[in-house]
């Protein structure tokens, strides 16, 4: 597998963002972005966070589920938790100064601010992301077009809707990825399961939403960019704390609504046995919020700053 990102370019840990290193900028008539200072005065700011994934809704899609009254609505999404990770909640506080900041440019009664997914007793806070698969109109720049990758659309069903005013543009793309060697690497989409620990990466954009019936509105969202999948250790604690064996885990894992009932009201995550050495593992993966050496670990660098 080809190695496409390094951990070290374009990606922003949104637990440890410093606002002053950020800018808003407009990209066309109708969109604004988050960029990085440092980086091209084009290129978006991926900013990064590591949870638990707890829904999604990732290609490939299902036969005849894309209607073409369907196509301008249907989006890949992604729903990641945090339970009660300080390193979480401190990167859904980030992105909401960061959103606010976007939002800010525009006069408070045209625009529409970023909403976060609701958090629970459950499962903490959480943050959901989504990214369109199709860019519609008459006017849509031949460069920004591409073709939908292999695992993403193998039998058709999307390219089958693309057209005269019907495209799969950059900005339509989603990174499906795993980590090698501290590299970012393709992942089939198919593969990822509810409780599987991810980082998730998306840009902060606002784009005019037309209206017929009042004055438009500017829409600041998270934009899907990247899921990368870390690990399955917190599945495999999953099953072995609720004594599921490994032939009946693989038909479990299929079924998201009941892993996600075992992680919800079965499983304590910082309640598990310190003698399996599985189980500190995921605890320090899910503290640290980190990618090989080119993440921070939290217990660390506050042991060395103090």
């Amino acid at each position: 597998m080809t190695a496409i990102i390094s951990t070290k370019d374009y990606m922003h840990q949104a637990a440890l963002l410093d606002s002053s290193a950020f800018r808003v900028k407009r990209v066309d008539s109708s969109t604004m972005k988050v960029l990085a200072r440092s980086e091209s005065s084009r290129l978006e700011a991926i900013v990064t966070v590591v949870g638990v994934l707890k829904s999604f809704y990732l290609p490939p899609v299902k036969k005849n589920s894309i209607t073409s009254a369907r196509v301008p609505y249907t989006r890949a999404y992604s729903e990641i938790v945090g339970y009660d990770s300080k390193h979480f909640a401190a990167a859904m506080e980030n992105i909401k100064d960061l959103a606010y900041s976007l939002a800010s440019k525009f006069p408070s009664d045209t625009v529409q601010h970023w909403v976060p997914v609701p958090g629970t007793a459950e499962f903490g806070p959480a943050t959901g992301d989504s990214c369109r698969y199709f860019t519609l109109g008459t006017d849509i720049a031949p460069e920004t077009k591409i073709s939908f990758e292999k695992y993403v659309d193998p039998s058709g069903m999307l390219s089958h809707h693309l057209g005269n005013k019907v495209a799969h543009c950059i900005d339509d793309d989603v990174a499906y990825l795993c980590v090698k060697n501290d590299q970012y690497v393709k992942k089939d989409p198919a593969g990822f399961r509810v409780g599987d620990i991810v980082e998730m990466g998306f840009a902060l954009v606002a784009f005019r939403q037309a209206s017929r019936n009042e004055d438009d509105k500017q829409i600041c969202k998270l934009v899907l960019r990247t899921l990368t999948f870390l690990d399955d250790l917190f599945v495999k604690a999953v099953f072995k704390a609720c004594h599921i064996n490994e032939a009946k885990a693989t038909s479990v894992a299929s079924r998201p609504t009941q892993v996600r009932s075992l992680v919800k009201k079965r499983f304590d995550f910082h309640e598990l046995s310190s003698d399996d050495e599985d189980y500190p593992e995921t605890r320090r993966r899910m503290a640290a919020m980190r990618v090989g050496d080119n993440r921070i670990d939290m217990e660390t660098s506050s042991s060395h700053s103090t």
